[in-house]
């Protein structure tokens, strides 16, 4: 039923395409389609929408080109390496933001060993061609080497620009045991990152290694 007297024409002033469709017992025309949302963008006043950074907190993270996960020895240069999941501390990070939200800038510290202690060193990277720009761990030096610029690119997934350089993190993929390290830009897989945050109970066991740390 439709309101007024549609056949002596009261259509209220309403008579559109579609309320003389329905006159004539024809089905209306489906509603247009909603626009899809925007891509994640700067705010106007050049801030960033938090939602679009991760926010402090313990996470693990994997190259998103074969998804094994960021790692580091625990000798000799402290190389940072990716490896399959091994469920341990060694693969559970840190991060701290760094200045104003806006900023976008961490650090990371691996949290833990393969043997479950305490570790809280940060990650870093040389910054010559001589050491392949070898991204690494050191302990706190409170400089833009262990400073890390985070750019959303996709759902829980960014880029990260070396403090110093702005050199993209990258990993050998299939090669040099994993090394991760810092590249010119590629616009690709390997030059991407998946932030997957802790269980709650991992979570706090986390927290309890860094401040032994």
């Amino acid at each position: 039923e439709y309101p007024g007297d549609w056949h002596n024409g009261d259509c209220c002033g309403q008579c559109t395409d579609r309320c003389e469709a329905a006159m004539a017992g024809e089905a209306p025309a489906p509603a247009p389609a909603p626009a899809p949302a925007p891509a994640p963008a700067p705010l106007p006043d050049g801030d960033w929408d938090c939602a679009q950074l991760p926010a402090s907190g313990f996470y693990r993270m994997q190259q998103k080109q074969g998804m094994n996960y960021v790692d580091a020895h625990t000798s000799a240069d402290h190389n940072s390496v990716t490896r399959t999941l091994q469920d341990n501390p060694s693969q559970w990070w840190y991060l701290q933001g760094v200045g104003a939200l806006g900023d976008q800038v961490y650090t990371l510290q691996q949290v833990g060993t393969n043997e479950a202690t305490a570790n809280g060193r940060y990650l870093d990277a040389h910054e010559s061609a001589s050491n392949d720009y070898r991204v690494v761990t050191r302990t706190d030096q409170d400089n833009d080497s262990q400073r890390w610029h985070f750019t959303m690119v996709d759902t829980n997934t960014f880029t990260l620009n070396h403090g110093v350089n702005m050199r993209f993190l990258d990993a050998h993929v299939g090669s040099n045991d994993g090394q991760l390290v810092t590249r010119d830009e590629q616009d690709n897989d390997s030059q991407k990152w998946v932030l997957t945050p802790l269980s709650e109970a991992e979570d706090q066991e986390a927290g309890g290694f860094i401040a032994a740390a």
